[in-house]
């Protein structure tokens, strides 16, 4: 995808930490694995009514779930540490590519708008650089594991359980374009909230000189509502996929319980081989519930990427010494024009102004001087 590209250089610095991460996220995922397994012999040796191997299974289940979570702890930190610096890299960059832009650029872009870019937008992208990151390697490492698990432990039993799972990818495909559609809306709503903000604060002297306050409060409101229904629609479609995504897994698990449970019967499975299978299953569960979220925070990432790289597309200013600042020219123009947009300011000046003279512009309040 277009985001992990545009986040690839900034994780290369950091991909030591990263790995070490990824490590501590193999080793919990492997205690995760032995879970069931424990369990299946536990639950098989008081079948059996063989005490000591319960005993056994019990302590090491113990030891097996101490272990996960200490291990779970050292997994995050290193994601979340290191998108926490990328966040500080990205940030440094854009200052330093907002200061070698043109003026043309700063003509097209508002302040209020800018700064949404560097915090709304920069903080999508950060989540997605640790948290989400994090989530996609588990998620990847817990279905590689799982999977191969529920095939060991009965074959046929696997692929009627995991049928609801191929329903699930194609919705989500389904899906996806509305929330990158939509995850673009709400960022531009936010930075035109941003920008009219702005615009109130910096602007106040004049809008109370001018008795514009009216019509401030209309373009705000106006505004603030295309930024609410943009969420809402958003809102919308994430409370329709989350339901998706935990209705997968008890429904995986009906099947399982439904079709096992004969296998149990025929003696064909032992009753803890059928507990570790849906153990198993349940561990397949959480990732798929949070697909829904890091889809969402996918898009929301792309959306923002999409924003930030008009910043980043300048040259960074030269290092060293700057050049000599000219002294004021003489300016000349004929047949000037000048518009806002599509709204024309100017038309057909002439003007000769010599070196150093002074100017002043006048006009009525609220005029754009």
């Amino acid at each position: 995808m277009k985001v992990l590209r545009f986040l690839r250089p900034y994780w290369h610095p950091y991909r030591r930490r990263l790995t070490a991460g990824a490590g501590w996220l193999l080793l919990t995922n492997l205690l995760a694995l032995a879970i069931p397994k424990l369990l299946q012999q536990g639950i098989d040796g008081a079948v059996a009514g063989t005490a000591g191997v319960v005993a056994t299974a019990a302590a090491l289940l113990a030891a097996a779930a101490v272990a996960r979570g200490g291990a779970r702890l050292a997994s995050r930190l290193p994601f979340l540490h290191s998108a926490r610096l990328i966040e500080v890299d990205l940030r440094r960059d854009l200052m330093n590519r907002l200061l070698a832009k043109e003026t043309a650029f700063f003509d097209g872009h508002r302040t209020g708008d800018i700064l949404s870019r560097f915090t709304n937008d920069l903080a999508n992208v950060r989540m997605l650089a640790g948290f989400g990151l994090l989530t996609i390697c588990n998620a990847i490492l817990i279905y590689l594991m799982s999977l191969a698990m529920l095939f060991t432990l009965a074959p046929k039993l696997a692929l009627i359980a995991l049928l609801p799972y191929p329903l699930l990818l194609l919705i989500v495909k389904r899906l996806s374009r509305d929330l990158l559609l939509h995850s673009s809306a709400v960022q531009e709503g936010l930075g035109q909230v941003s920008e009219a903000v702005e615009e109130a604060v910096s602007g106040q002297a004049v809008i109370r000189a001018g008795t514009l306050r009216v019509n401030r409060l209309a373009r705000f409101s106006a505004v603030n509502g295309d930024y609410l229904e943009s969420n809402l629609k958003l809102a919308r479609l994430r409370a329709l996929l989350l339901p998706i995504m935990t209705l997968v897994g008890p429904l995986a698990t009906l099947l399982a319980f439904a079709f096992g449970g004969k296998l149990v019967v025929g003696k064909a499975l032992t009753l803890g081989e059928l507990v570790a299978f849906n153990a198993y299953l349940v561990q397949l569960a959480w990732p798929t519930m949070l697909l829904g979220w890091v889809l969402t925070l996918l898009q929301r990432a792309q959306a923002s990427c999409d924003r930030l790289a008009p910043l980043l597309a300048a040259e960074p200013p030269p290092r060293g010494g700057t050049a000599p600042v000219p002294g004021p020219p003489a300016i000349t123009a004929r047949g000037l024009s000048f518009a806002y947009g599509d709204r024309p300011v100017l038309e057909a000046l002439d003007f000769d102004l010599p070196a150093g003279t002074l100017v002043g512009i006048v006009g009525p309040t609220g005029a754009g001087k």
